[in-house]
């Protein structure tokens, strides 16, 4: 009997330590049982507990057990979402700003940025000077990452409220998301290791980052994010066709708008004249794609990105497939605006 009590309380025990929850540190408790092999059983427990409590700051949950489960150097294929997201104009402020200034200006962006990533079951992978990249692994990633986007610019709206009226520089969140097939896993060294993910598709969403400066907007994304399910919860417009490297082949890139949720049934007939004026602009029907972003422009006014990817005002960086065809460009630029 004695027996069957002390395997029952240690198969218990390992239950528990499989389906390890996530508190907080306040909740981490210290009960022990007075039977020596339950109570080692349980302090090893504890710790792991406080170690993966830890380290749910900088990952997932799931990334979190899964590193656990596999401490040895070693990646697998998956498909992931991958986002990043910088602070544009945070170096130039760095110099300006005084140091406990620039460092509290810094944890507002992080913190925020962080907790929308951690709410929305992603992992912080890396945080380097005012970018922050994260991913999703988890299932319905693709609409993990956009909402967490979505988030981010929102919670970073009301803050840059905040910084103006403590006199610091008005600065503007720049994110790239992408969905591709990526190795995920720990790589380094015997000595230091990073649970992170390579590929090219991780190449693909740093770069669609800076992007954002070129078309006026805050959130891009590739095809692969906008899945049919994506396609149907947010509202996006597409933008243009990118190479990332030289000899690439063009990878479609879509501004992320709003939850169709949210939308007016302006911005959703908006929207339906743009990307009708950017598939004739495709087709070379320059006309017709006057036409459509005329009729946009009068339902969303003062908005500089609805010719910009057409007229190619200041010209596109390499890669960028839409050009100013000489027949295109005095139909366009006759009726731009400032």
């Amino acid at each position: 009997q004695y027996q069957r009590r002390v395997h029952g309380g240690m198969r218990s025990r390992l239950e528990d330590f499989i389906h390890l929850p996530f508190p907080d540190e306040r909740s981490i408790g210290e009960t022990y049982s007075s039977v020596t092999e339950i109570r080692k059983l349980q302090m090893s427990a504890q710790r792991v507990r406080s170690v993966m409590v830890a380290f749910s700051k900088y990952l997932s949950p799931a990334s979190v057990r899964a590193a656990v489960m596999d401490s040895q150097l070693g990646m697998q294929p998956q498909c992931v979402s991958i986002m990043f997201s910088e602070l544009h104009g945070f170096s130039e402020a760095a110099e300006k700003l005084a140091p406990r200034d620039i460092t509290a200006l810094g944890h507002d962006y992080f913190h925020n940025v962080s907790w929308v990533i951690s709410k929305n079951d992603g992992s912080v992978n890396k945080c380097i000077g005012d970018v922050i990249a994260a991913f999703w692994n988890t299932p319905h990633h693709r609409r993990k990452a956009l909402q967490s986007a979505l988030q981010c610019n929102w919670r970073l709206r009301d803050l840059r409220n905040e910084w103006l009226r403590r006199g610091w520089p008005e600065l503007t969140c720049w994110i790239g998301i992408n969905t591709a097939p990526v190795l995920v896993g720990n790589f380094g060294s015997r000595f230091m290791m990073d649970y992170t993910v390579i590929g090219s598709g991780v190449n693909i969403a740093s770069s669609l980052v800076a992007l954002n400066h070129l078309y006026c907007t805050g959130i891009l994304a590739t095809d692969a994010v906008l899945d049919t399910d994506a396609r149907e919860e947010y509202l996006h417009r597409f933008l243009d066709k990118v190479s990332i490297k030289p000899g690439t082949p063009a990878t479609n890139v879509h501004e992320v708008v709003m939850p169709k949720s949210d939308a007016t049934g302006n911005h959703i007939t908006a929207l339906a004249y743009f990307n009708a004026g950017t598939a004739a602009f495709l087709e070379g029907n320059f006309p017709l794609a006057l036409r459509s972003i005329e009729r946009y422009e009068r339902l969303i006014r003062k908005d500089r990105r609805s010719l910009l990817h057409l007229t190619r005002t200041p010209p596109p960086p390499p890669g960028c497939i839409f050009r100013n065809p000489p027949q295109s460009s005095a139909i366009l630029r006759s009726s731009s605006r400032s």
